[in-house]
């Protein structure tokens, strides 16, 4: 079971969702916060692949999640590439990209999203392409504080108030990892990690220098704008 996470599971076909009207739509997205429907996980069904996520998330199913985003990386994607996804979250980048290469790496610190981003690997028959690591990607090698908050793609380390509890992580810089999993090449890095993405950055300075990535994407909110 999902950490104790789950009260319920129950079938949810995307196509259902996306047929729902406007108004709806937005009714639903209101009540995502509801603590009962942040403990409920459901299973989705989208475009015939099966996800589980928790009830909050429903919406990352009712509309198509980032199809600027996804259909770049998959566009870019070739048979023999290795994909490493920093903030995997539930596994969405890393099941669909898992279809198009070789090999990917997905990272995801938090535990509850993390055993659903493994549930959704093995549900989909993917685990002899995906390694996932329940790693947080920094500028330090190390451990921090990652700050728990109530929607569950937002959880961060870059603050500490606020936070619905705190969770102790193993941070590596990805210089680090890169090494220990000794890794020749890695063509395609997603990195979103909710404001910390500088901090990637700094700590992927050695592969920046001697091998980038083919295609480097990185979420850019206000806060890092400066990227």
């Amino acid at each position: 079971k999902c950490a104790g996470s789950w009260a319920a599971m129950v079938g949810l076909r995307s196509s259902l969702l996306t047929r729902l009207p406007g108004p709806a739509k937005l009714a639903l997205l209101r009540l995502s916060g509801l603590p009962l429907l942040r403990r409920v996980v459901l299973e989705f069904e989208s475009a015939g692949v099966i996800y589980y996520a928790r009830a909050q998330d429903w919406w990352r199913f009712a509309w198509p999640f980032e199809p600027k985003t996804m259909r770049f990386l998959l566009r870019s994607a070739e048979p023999s590439d290795t994909f490493l996804d920093v903030g995997a979250h539930i596994g969405l980048y890393t099941v669909g990209l898992a279809r198009r290469v070789a090999r990917v790496y997905a990272l995801e610190p938090e535990p509850s999203n993390f055993t659903l981003l493994m549930r959704n690997v093995v549900i989909n028959g993917l685990q002899s392409k995906v390694v996932a690591l329940p790693v947080a990607l920094s500028d330090r090698d190390g451990w921090a504080e990652l700050c728990v908050q109530k929607s569950s793609g937002a959880h961060t380390l870059e603050k500490s108030e606020g936070c619905e509890k705190t969770v102790k992580v193993l941070t590596l810089r990805m210089d680090t990892l890169v090494r220990l999993l000794n890794l020749k090449t890695i063509e395609i890095v997603k990195i979103d990690v909710e404001g910390h993405e500088m901090k990637v950055i700094n700590g992927m300075e050695n592969i920046l220098q001697k091998n980038p990535p083919r295609v480097l994407v990185i979420e850019i909110l206000r806060s890092n704008v400066h990227l």
